[in-house]
């Protein structure tokens, strides 16, 4: 992601729409349908015909019950990852420490999903939600636009060290296009460049417009290197014109450290 002002977090989990349910007004609803489901026929035309679903979501806690929490999340990752329809299951928290945790999931299919609703380990995630007070933002529920960054990723060189970026992207529906080509001109050098060991850029299916950038990068370092790059400084030139919405750290964009690896 170029040097733009930053974004708030983003974190997924599969029980998102459940655990938005438990800290908010609104029910949550059931994860996304399968892409062909979901995909308009206007939509570009840029998203496998199968692919994973995946679900990003933010859980913000109380200082004094951020560990706690954690150590029962902590439970519900081991476990989930065990699941035969779980492709991955990352968490974050921003590097400026606050106690917000950002979930990123990747499930085979929606059977996977409903599967997973059901275990154990999920539903004490949710009564730590209600007990802790935590507020668990709208899920947003993903597919990854193409090329496919996801089927080169790899694990950080030291999850602990990594620079993790996620950014939510709204953007203007006749600029929609252009947004698209800019990643695609950005992703072989972004995903080539040193340290970088992941790069990809989803679609939510249930909000028009809307994306999802996820990037995983060895170190700090190795980041702000890939920031002043010539295929960033372009992505700058280009981007600022295709958003509806700034992007601002903290509230869309986050940096953060890798929890739970």
């Amino acid at each position: 992601m170029s040097r733009l002002p930053h974004l708030p977090a983003l974190a997924a989990a599969t029980s998102f729409a459940l655990l938005a349910a438990c800290s908010g007004p609104e029910q949550g609803s059931a994860a996304a349908p399968p892409p062909a489901a979901t995909e308009s026929a206007a939509a570009p035309g840029d998203v496998a015909e199968a692919q994973d679903i995946a679900l990003f979501g933010t859980i913000s806690l109380r200082p004094d019950t951020y560990e706690t929490f954690v150590a029962v999340l902590g439970e519900n990752v081991r476990s989930s990852r065990q699941e035969p329809g779980n492709v991955s299951f990352e968490v974050f928290r921003p590097e400026d420490g606050s106690p917000t945790l950002l979930l990123f999931e990747r499930w085979k299919d929606q059977a996977a999903i409903d599967t997973h609703m059901q275990q154990p380990n999920l539903k004490a995630v949710i009564e730590a939600v209600r007990s802790t007070g935590a507020d668990a933002s709208e899920t947003h529920e993903l597919v990854e636009v193409q090329p496919s960054g996801a089927a080169s990723r790899r694990a950080p060189a030291d999850p602990a060290t990594s620079r993790n970026v996620l950014v939510v992207l709204k953007v203007k529906p006749e600029a929609e296009e252009t947004f698209l080509q800019a990643w695609r001109d950005v992703f072989p050098h972004a995903r080539a460049a040193p340290g970088n060991a992941v790069f990809e850029i989803y679609r939510d299916t249930k909000t028009p417009q809307t994306y999802v950038l996820i990037e995983r990068w060895d170190s700090a370092e190795q980041h702000e290197a890939h920031l002043a790059q010539p295929y960033s400084l372009a992505l700058d030139e280009v981007l600022p014109d295709t958003l509806a919405a700034p992007i601002v750290n903290g509230q869309n964009r986050f940096l953060a450290h890798g929890v739970l690896d």
